[in-house]
């Protein structure tokens, strides 16, 4: 049976809707009938496979049994039939399931099932809300390795109630230190982990993977850290190759048949003067732990974050050439603030090109903020705009800052722990409102301490899963078919 292009509707899209057609007259069409039937796939998903009498148009609501308020809708054009895949469902929950054909009309078909029982435990958090403030999104998607447990490293979607939503496994050979980001609706790119498996991967959230790097020499490579895609839908891959026996970091840009368009290596800046060599005592110099390729003014400009020289680099894509180094010994003086003010360490940072901004571990400092800076590459002044810790807070290599608008005024903060002491401050994902005096909008507290996390990225609730709960336009498509469904 072929798979389906099922419509889920997304809060960016305008779906269409059914069209109603017209009989011949004194000819009344003929009811559509299915047949359907169920077959549970994982922890959180689970397939309808329907059979049709007659090209229809059809929509599928599945209701959480224990919590009637979540729906999640899918909408088809069946031929003879197909599959309506269902997922970001809870483990272990139990569904019911109404299909019905829209047009032409047919009566309605009731299925009901039960996802699997996860066999690990899974990641979870515990939610503080803001009295009245609303958070930005629907899901948090982040890196999570129970290390404290001998576990490796998976991908999780956490929903806004802290309750897991969809898991992928990543290649056992891969540490913590993978990227992962939302690739278009339920799709994520991900890569990184220092290892030749954490090649940059497009996976489907039921598809499976649907695209993997591949150039030529492109399985002996170290991945590690990061992967981007670009406004143009070329990737950024991040790389690491050992001249004369240390650890040089290489950007490579690449589309998506792997045909590489621009490739930066450490040993450019080395050979420039700019960059320390490494050797036998100091394998890793640089540790290069974050990179991006962002649009600018001035063209295209790859940032790379320098975790051991606590520097960010910008690096011409046109030219190959630096334009500015941001740290301590640079190109930029802070000025209206300390002047050594720079982080000390920072992981998941990013920028527009004119904002910076950084997760600060605050190695030397005994705690770790996010701080965002301005900078002018013409004066070489920079100026620290803002910065917000919590209380109590310090951790040296993990975590990350996302802008949540455009305005930057709301910013998620993901808090990395990466100890076992069972006293330890747990991972925590944050978000913050500048413009409400830093309140704390929202925030999922991992339940238990072995569950390390990396960086975070929060995701729109019309991205993924069909879900009723965190999609505002899905809910009110389902008020309008709730007759049609007989729900």
């Amino acid at each position: 049976m072929r798979p389906l292009a099922v419509l889920a509707l997304v809060a960016a899209c305008n779906p269409a809707r059914s069209t109603p057609t017209t009989p011949t007259p004194g000819t009344p069409p003929a009811p559509v009938t299915l047949t359907v039937a169920v077959e549970v796939t994982s922890i959180s998903q689970a397939t309808l496979l329907v059979t049709s009498s007659a090209p229809a148009s059809v929509a599928a609501a599945c209701v959480r049994t224990d919590l009637p308020a979540e729906a999640h809708l899918l909408e088809a054009e069946l031929s003879a039939g197909g599959e309506l895949p269902f997922a970001g469902l809870a483990a272990d929950t139990a569904y019911d399931c109404r299909v019905v054909p829209l047009d032409p009309v047919g009566p309605v078909v009731s299925v009901s099932f039960r996802t699997l029982v996860s066999p690990v435990r899974l990641a979870s958090a515990d939610v503080v809300r803001h009295a009245t403030l609303e958070p930005t999104g629907g899901y948090t998607v982040m890196t999570v390795r129970p290390d404290c447990e001998g576990r490796g490293s998976y991908v999780t979607v956490l929903d806004n109630d802290g309750e897991g939503r969809w898991r992928y496994e990543l290649p056992p050979a891969t540490n913590i230190g993978v990227e992962v980001t939302l690739d278009g609706p339920d799709r994520f790119l991900w890569g990184g982990g220092q290892d030749t498996s954490g090649a940059a991967t497009v996976v489907g959230v039921t598809e499976g993977v649907v695209w993997r790097l591949g150039y030529p020499g492109s399985e002996d490579v170290v991945y590690h850290h990061d992967v981007h895609r670009l406004h143009d839908g070329r990737v950024l891959s991040v790389e690491e190759t050992r001249p004369d026996g240390w650890a040089a970091f290489q950007l490579r840009l690449v589309d998506t048949p792997g045909e590489t368009s621009w490739l930066w290596n450490a040993q450019q800046g080395v050979d420039e003067g700019w960059l320390d060599a490494g050797d036998a005592d100091h394998v890793d110099p640089h540790h290069l732990n974050w990179a991006d390729v962002v649009a600018t003014e001035d063209g295209l400009v790859a940032y790379a974050s320098l975790c051991y020289e606590r520097m960010v680099v910008a690096i011409d894509v046109e030219t190959n050439a630096l334009q500015w180094r941001f740290g301590p010994g640079g190109d930029f003086d802070l000025v209206d603030g300390p002047p050594d003010d720079f982080p000390q360490c920072q992981h998941g940072l990013q920028t527009d090109g004119t904002h910076l901004l950084v997760y600060d571990n605050g190695q030397d400092r005994g705690y770790t903020r996010a701080v965002e800076y301005t900078l002018d590459a013409a004066t070489g002044e920079a100026r620290k705009t803002w910065d917000w810790r919590d209380e109590g807070f310090f951790e040296r290599y993990h975590g990350g800052v996302d802008w949540l608008d455009e305005a930057h005024q709301r910013v998620l903060v993901a808090e990395g722990n990466n100890a076992c002491d069972p006293t330890t401050r747990h991972s925590q994902v944050v978000e913050v409102d500048r413009e409400q005096d830093d309140a704390v909008v929202h925030r999922l507290v991992l339940r238990d301490v072995a569950d390390w996390i990396y960086r975070a990225h929060r995701v729109d609730g019309c991205s993924l899963f069909a879900n009723v709960r965190y999609c505002a336009p899905l809910a009110a498509r389902l008020e309008e078919l709730r007759p049609a469904l007989a729900l």
